[in-house]
């Protein structure tokens, strides 16, 4: 299960001193990454490294204080004024003399940087075979030959970021010791979506068996639904969607108990941080999209005929992928990823569940 991806290993006996890594897509592709950075910089905690993304990921990475610098490119003009920028990040990385590019995009623009940057090493990302996100980042970072690769969760947040998440916290109401959960109705089309009825059952059995707090975070795309389930839930409910920039949304996650999630940005930023995770995948590709980890469950649509359809309307008019899946089934699925106890060492398998 391979394609066709360029690389040329790292063979030195020293450690590679500057590194960069290259992930232009969404927040959520670009949250993916930060585990297998982290576990790089803690491989190697004198080498310089640096990320080159996109503005809607730029918040991500610079926050972070083992991020040496971030540089970004606009990825949304057209082909001319992108070459362009893309021709001027080649040479500043030229300059820079990097010894080992991970090209986590593997398009023209990011192969462009790194034919004028011309390091000692580089490795290239496999765009189109379906395996899970992180596992494609684990296998271009370990083409690259810097040694066994495994994502760090545990990964530091600046001390600001960390205190902001807190202050925002207990300024909507957490005495710092109830257990959060985050329910994230997010999907972005009604194939993605599960149904809000649903997900009120599903609080209202947390509040009950967990004694938790519900909270709602990401986008304001989210408070619309958001609002709709906390009628049914006054005093045991926080909304912070629209009100977290992406590095303080890390770290009320990694407060957090577990997450109730569609596919979604923040589904991978949960991940990123090592929350335990009951993921709903309607008419999305689990098999390249969904969280890994013994941490995380997948209720996803691969064994319908016409599940992973990738549409954004139900050609049958019911989403059954999604409608299907029941309040009990979820809570029975977030007690199996509450019983592996963060921090926990991650094993590299997925375990995708189909009731």
């Amino acid at each position: 299960m391979n394609e066709s991806v360029a690389s040329i290993s790292w063979d030195r006996s020293d450690p590679p001193k500057r590194m960069l890594a290259m992930r232009f897509h969404a927040v959520g592709d670009a949250a993916v990454t930060l585990p297998y950075l982290a576990c790089l910089r803690r491989m190697y905690p004198l080498s310089t490294i640096d990320v080159l993304t996109a503005n809607g990921a730029r918040k991500l990475f610079e926050d972070l204080p083992w991020v040496s610098n971030v540089f970004v490119i606009d990825t949304g003009r057209g082909p001319l004024a992108r070459a362009v920028d893309a021709f001027a990040q080649g040479l500043e990385a030229r300059w820079r003399r990097y010894d080992l590019i991970f090209d986590l995009q593997r398009n023209w623009t990011s192969r462009l940087v790194r034919r004028i940057a011309r390091p000692a090493a580089f490795t290239e990302f496999e765009r189109f075979v379906p395996l899970h996100a992180a596992t494609r980042v684990e296998r271009s970072l370990r083409r690259a030959g810097v040694g066994p690769i495994a994502p760090d969760h545990v990964f530091s947040l600046s001390p600001e970021v960390e205190r902001e998440a807190h202050a925002l916290l207990c300024a909507h109401g957490w005495d710092g010791h109830r257990a959060l959960f985050v329910l994230n109705p997010a999907g972005l089309w009604v194939t993605r979506q599960w149904p809000e009825e649903n997900y009120i059952a599903v609080a209202k059995e947390i509040v009950r068996i967990l004694d938790g707090t519900i909270v709602f975070l990401g986008t304001d795309r989210v408070s619309g639904r958001a609002r709709r389930i906390e009628a049914d839930l006054p005093g045991w409910t926080m909304d912070l969607s629209g009100k977290t920039s992406l590095p303080v949304a890390l770290a009320v996650l990694r407060a957090c108990t577990a997450m109730v999630t569609e596919d979604s940005g923040l589904m991978h930023m949960g991940w990123a941080v090592g929350l335990p995770i009951v993921a709903l995948f309607g008419s999305s590709r689990h098999d390249m999209s969904s969280p890994t980890g013994l941490a995380s469950v997948i209720l996803h649509s691969g064994d319908l005929e016409c599940g992973s359809c990738m549409s954004p309307t139900c050609r049958f008019g019911d989403v059954h992928c999604l409608s299907r899946r029941t309040p009990k089934e979820v809570m029975s699925a977030l007690a199996a990823v509450m019983s592996e106890r963060p921090g926990k060492p991650r094993r590299d398998l997925n375990r995708s569940a189909t009731v």
